[in-house]
């Protein structure tokens, strides 16, 4: 085995859970036994084994192995580790016999590569056979609506050949040295699909004593007709490349917190979101959602995950990623309407959701923010524009209030929804401010001037003072009657007879326009607090209730609903930690910060569920949400503007936190570090950056020393690259 591992993570029992090997043009995913179970609900037991999307290449890969004339036994792990890249597999052949067998992915190559290295821990040499035993399953991705045909098998010049009988895939199988090839292996545990085809590599091996032999393979799926290739002689050059890009992932927003098991979180979060890039030809290269169910793309997953993603260095990955919802939507809808999930086979299963647009719109405006990149913008503005034009007519009543489903797609649900108008109100403010950069404040004006009419809406038809929350929705009765029924029925299915007696007696109250607003009590009425757009009283006096109370905080973070009760997911609790710093509540944050956190490890090493503890997916996205966004935006207070070369500065620091830094926080082509100690009632930063830059002061700070910099009470100008301030905040956090 070469490599220097940043860190690797080990265990030795429970391992019965899957792990994944990532690349942007293969994955595998296997359980930390080494076997390969048939799970998967979008593809009924398909969506673990070795993908190339926009098809699978095989199910199963065994290892096996066998002294001379005996029968082979096929052998599980009982040691795994996971590297951020790559995962090792421990198998205990005999007292003396070990395997490790090493699992990655190259950058930007279609195929898994696969090391073994046996050793001989004994006093005599020892001679084996080693089997590698293969399943095929050219299987299309999900939505394809091809027929899956069957697998034929054949060797040609020491390799494996799986070819569909209808399709052009196929995945080719060698190893280095090459070994001697058995197609149609009847000696290999029995087949789980039937249109599947088997082969096998085996080789006959010397292994003295106290020494290590070492073999690999390459696995290696295309479309066409697949030519007879030799081993990749360049291997080692694309383990090292890999190796050296995940060290500059892990360069790039480097924390050091006092608490360990955040900063464990937070580490992992960034690998794990690398594993989730997907590129598919003819698609486009984007960050999928999650593994194993989803690892395509989705309009709303993205705008919550790529704002974590930028927060750690990886302005790319989100640039790409809404380059490809744009394109894919223009080509889906054409009309501004921005699609909710498109499949790796190029199918839109739901052309997009009403929250979605809007949520686009500020995922371009944020990316624009820690980027710089106007040339991106001007490219990305007229989907922007379309999009909120979408919007727009969409709600006949001209409020910018439009009906249609949300975030949440629970049936009937599809009303004038909280979420829907807050993300429009967002989308407005970030369509103008990019309206006043490309084209002057005469276009900006009367769109900031819809945002401030849409805020007051909002703020007068959803609040409802006598909950001291935020309303679900606004609708007419006659809306409701059907709907309640079809609430009922579900909350029966899942004998939830307390939300049952709840949709009986709704809740709603009456508004001036004739609507009422509703009480359901979803995570979604938190996204007024999420975006700041709540008056402190009201937010405070929400944000207690959601986080002091049962109905809505869960073991593991936020209920997804109040009434349900049930589920917790890493973006409700995601976006209640947002809610909570957007009104200085540090404290508040960090505790629903470190419920996300705390789930890291249990189902997999180095990852964190979607559905927390620990199901649902095993690897989500929108973690990132969670984890980093609130810390370097509100514990650490950047926020940036990189086209103008400034960041505004307002932290809020956890009580508990007596010192914390942040290092090479990428914003355009500048980097920050900002460093955080506490004394008596003080809290000193420490900004530094590598470029002259502008940081502008929130309120109760003030500057106490500056190298290479000018200032005033309210703005610093840091005139050389290395110049450094510190500021004090006086004043204690609430």
């Amino acid at each position: 085995m070469n490599g220097e591992e940043l860190s690797v993570l080990s265990r030795t029992s429970s391992l019965r859970g899957p792990f994944v090997v990532g690349g942007t043009r293969a994955y595998l995913i296997g359980d930390m036994d080494g076997t390969f179970p048939a799970l998967g609900e979008h593809i009924p037991r398909e969506m673990a084994g070795l993908w190339r999307h926009p098809n699978k290449l095989l199910q199963n890969i065994w290892l096996g192995w066998a002294y001379s004339g005996a029968d082979p036994l096929w052998i599980t792990s009982d040691g795994f580790h996971r590297g951020p890249w790559f995962v090792d597999q421990h198998f205990t052949l005999t007292n003396t016999l070990e395997i490790m067998r090493r699992l990655w992915i190259p950058d930007d190559e279609p195929g898994l590569m696969m090391e073994l290295t046996i050793f001989n821990r004994g006093n005599k040499d020892e001679r084996l056979e080693l089997i590698m035993g293969f399943l095929s399953d050219l299987h299309p991705g999900w939505l394809d609506n091809q027929p899956r045909g069957y697998d034929q098998v054949y060797e040609t010049q020491h390799q494996v050949i799986f070819q569909n009988t209808s399709s052009s895939w196929w995945v080719q199988c060698l190893s280095n040295p090459p070994g001697r090839i058995v197609v149609n292996d009847t000696a290999l545990p029995p087949k789980v699909f039937p249109e599947c085809a088997t082969a096998s590599i085996h080789h006959d091996l010397i292994v003295p004593c106290g020494e290590t032999r070492s073999l690999l393979y390459w696995i290696v799926g295309g479309d066409g007709q697949p030519t007879v290739a030799s081993f990749p002689e360049n291997h080692h050059a694309w383990w090292n490349i890999k190796s050296d890009r995940y060290r500059q992932i892990d360069a790039l927003s480097q924390v050091a917190l006092p608490d360990a098991q955040l900063m464990h979180a937070m580490q992992w979060t960034k690998y794990q979101t690398d594993w989730l890039m997907r590129e598919v030809s003819d698609i486009g290269r984007g960050l999928g959602a999650g593994m194993p169910e989803y690892p395509w793309w989705f309009a709303c997953d993205s705008h919550y995950a790529l704002k974590g993603v930028l927060t750690f260095g990886q302005h790319e990955w989100a640039k790409d990623t809404l380059a490809l919802l744009k394109n894919v939507s223009q080509d889906c809808n054409g009309d501004g309407r921005i699609i909710h999930e498109v499949s790796t086979t190029g199918v839109v299963f739901n052309p997009g959701n009403m929250q979605e647009a809007p949520q686009f719109c500020d995922a371009v405006w944020e990316t624009f923010l820690w980027s710089g990149d106007e040339t991106w913008l001007r490219k990305m503005y007229p989907a922007v524009a379309q999009a909120m034009a979408w919007v727009t007519q969409a709600d006949s009543s001209g409020r910018d209030l439009a009906p249609g489903y949300g975030i949440i797609e629970i049936e009937d649900l599809n009303l004038r929804m909280i979420d829907t108008a807050v993300y429009t109100y967002k989308g407005l403010m970030a369509y103008a401010q990019m309206a006043h950069i490309l084209e002057g404040p005469a276009k900006a004006h009367p769109i900031l001037k819809r945002a401030k009419q849409l805020k007051y809406r909002i703020l007068t038809n959803y609040w409802i003072p006598e909950e001291g929350l935020f309303g679900d929705f606004l609708a007419f009765s006659s809306d409701i009657d059907q709907r309640v029924n079809t609430w009922m029925k579900r909350a029966k299915f899942r004998g939830n007879f307390r939300a049952m007696s709840h949709y009986r007696h709704i809740k709603h109250y009456k508004r001036p326009g004739g609507e009422d607003v509703y009480l359901m009590k979803n995570w979604i009425i938190n996204t007024p607090m999420e975006t700041g757009m709540a008056p402190n009283s009201w937010a405070q006096r929400a944000l207690r209730r959601m986080r002091t109370s049962e109905e809505f905080h869960g073991p593991y973070g936020l209920y997804l609903s109040g009434i349900d009760r049930d589920e917790m997911m890493t973006i409700s609790t995601g976006v209640q930690a947002v809610a909570e710093i957007q009104y200085g509540n540090a404290d508040d944050a960090l505790q629903w910060i470190q419920e996300i956190a705390k789930t890291i490890d249990i189902r997999s090493p180095g990852t964190i569920s979607e559905m927390s503890p620990d199901y649902g997916c095993f690897v989500q996205a929108w973690t990132a949400y969670g984890l980093w966004y609130p810390v370097v935006t509100g514990f650490f207070g950047i926020h940036p503007n990189a086209a103008a070369s400034s960041i505004y500065f307002e932290p809020f620091m956890p009580s508990q936190w007596n010192q914390a830094s942040l290092f090479k926080i990428r914003i355009g082509t500048n980097f920050l570090d900002c460093e955080f100690t506490r004394s008596s009632n003080n809290e000193i930063y420490r900004i530094v950056t590598t470029q002259p830059w502008t940081v502008t002061l929130g309120q109760g700070l003030e500057v106490i020393n500056a190298d290479g910099a000018r200032y005033n009470a309210h703005r610093i100008y840091l005139t050389k690259a290395g110049a450094s301030v510190m500021v004090r905040k006086s004043r204690p956090d609430r």
